[in-house]
């Protein structure tokens, strides 16, 4: 299935409701500093701005590079559990959002092959916000490894060129705005 509208329409704002039910409280929008651990067992959140979240327990929904920053260095080294987290490794994603003049494809989304763009995703389908207009179309690369270390200019060029070959409205349309994003 595809989301219609933004993940953090169709995920947070319900989670948050149904966590604040069951007595919980979610902070948003608070850098975190560190983990404070105690006898094995995460006592605080210790944030940027200097304030101290005590709680009784504590999820992380960061990637493992980002877990093993935020615990005491000396927990990571001798604690067993750790070590294989230590060796996972990543894949860099792409998305490359684009906007159109005008609409380039009927297309819901699309894998592309013989490319090194994967994804197409009509936005101006897919989101049933009256504010997407038409011409709204997201690619994306994964496992971008190759392409991570270009500048945004370049891989923009080569996606809009492989947009090109595929979607032949796309020769016509005017690209009015894009964004390149890495997720790495």
């Amino acid at each position: 299935g595809l989301a219609n509208v933004g993940l953090s329409d169709l995920y947070v704002r319900d989670s948050i409701h149904y966590l604040g039910k069951s007595g919980s409280i979610v902070h948003a929008k608070c850098p975190v500093q560190r983990l404070e651990v105690k006898q094995g067992r995460v006592q605080a959140v210790l944030l940027r701005d200097g304030s101290r979240l005590e709680a009784d327990t504590v999820i992380s929904a960061v990637p493992p590079w980002a877990l093993l920053k935020l615990v005491p260095e000396e927990i990571v080294e001798k604690e067993a559990y750790f070590q294989p987290i230590k060796k996972l490794t990543y894949a860099p994603i792409i998305s490359i959002h684009l906007w159109f003049d005008q609409a380039i494809t009927d297309d819901l989304f699309a894998g592309l092959l013989d490319t090194h763009v994967q994804w197409l995703f009509n936005r101006s389908l897919i989101h049933k916000d009256p504010k997407t207009k038409e011409g709204y179309v997201s690619l994306v690369i994964s496992g971008a490894h190759d392409f991570v270390d270009w500048p945004d200019t370049r891989i923009l060029s080569m996606a809009l060129e492989e947009l090109r070959r595929l979607y032949p409205k796309a020769r016509e349309a005017t690209l009015s705005r894009s964004l390149v994003i890495k997720e790495s």
